[in-house]
Order: C-alpha cells, then sequence, then structure tokens
C-alpha cells in the first residue's frame, strides 16, 4: 500500500469514528431542549381555553412588536395565578363612518381567566401576551400579562 492510500485510509477511519462518538453522546445526552428564543412575547387569536391554558395561533413578539416569521404558530399559554390579565373595552360607532379602533376611548379592566373565557365566547379575541421567563420554541409559555380588547355594540 502507498502513502496516499494509507493517509486517505486513516483519515475515513478517523472521520467515521468521529461520528460515531458524536451519535453516542447526543444519544447518552437525552432529548434536546428546543431552540431557546430571543422573544418576550406572543400575539395571536384565541382558540380555546383548557383549564388554566390557552391556545392561542399566532406569532412571536420582541418588545411589543410582531416577529413576523412565515406561517403562523399555535402556542400553549400557561395562566398562574400571578399573570395580569387586561380587557380593553371599546364602542363600535353606529353609522357607516370609517373609523380606526386605536383612536376609540377604551375602558381597561383587570379580568379573571373565567371572564376572559366567557368573553372568548362572544367575540374572537385578539391576545397581547407579554412572557415569564425563557421562550422554548414548541414549548409551553407561561404568561406574565395578557392583554385583549373587546368590541362593544350597541
Amino acid at each position: 500500500m502507498n502513502k496516499s492510500v494509507k493517509v486517505a485510509l486513516f483519515v475515513l477511519v478517523a472521520i467515521s469514528l468521529s461520528a460515531l462518538v458524536f451519535f453516542l453522546l447526543e444519544r447518552m445526552a437525552g432529548p434536546s431542549l428546543p431552540p431557546l428564543l430571543p422573544v418576550d412575547g406572543f400575539h395571536g387569536n384565541l382558540s380555546r381555553v383548557d383549564g388554566n391554558r390557552l391556545v392561542v395561533e399566532g406569532v412571536y413578539a420582541l418588545k411589543g412588536e410582531a416577529q413576523r416569521s412565515g406561517a403562523l404558530v399555535t402556542a400553549l399559554i400557561r395562566v398562574s395565578e400571578n399573570t395580569a390579565i387586561e380587557r380593553e373595552s371599546f364602542v363600535i360607532p353606529t353609522g357607516e363612518a370609517p373609523f380606526v379602533v386605536a383612536d376609540l376611548p377604551k375602558v381597561k379592566t383587570q379580568v379573571s381567566l373565567e371572564e376572559l373565557k366567557n368573553d372568548s365566547l362572544t367575540s374572537t379575541l385578539g391576545l397581547l401576551i407579554e412572557t415569564r421567563g425563557e421562550v422554548r420554541g414548541g414549548v409551553e409559555i407561561e404568561a406574565a400579562r395578557i392583554v385583549y380588547r373587546l368590541p362593544v355594540f350597541e
């Protein structure tokens, strides 16, 4: 065997052994955590309430701004006794004149999870969620604060 064949064979064996070692180390470490996301919130529409968890379809947010990165994500949001929930209700003007929701006067009220659930039975709720702690893709998110707007039709 000439020298270049020996070197090539040595390199091939070394690469194979390295791949085997990495594979075994990964298997011994168990399942890895989903990636940590550089976000501090979630914005979306409430799909349903399951106990103290909200199923929300939307996008992740950073510093209050939605991070639009393609398709909507379904997130499981955990609500604890420390989660502040705020309802902003506003009256929809009658008539055909155009209006901007952001310009309408709002009444802000602290509400319970049960009140949020009841409001979701009569209206589609858009939620702005501030998170507590790290946010990992595909993992339940703990809510520090939830704000939603509720239109009132007179």
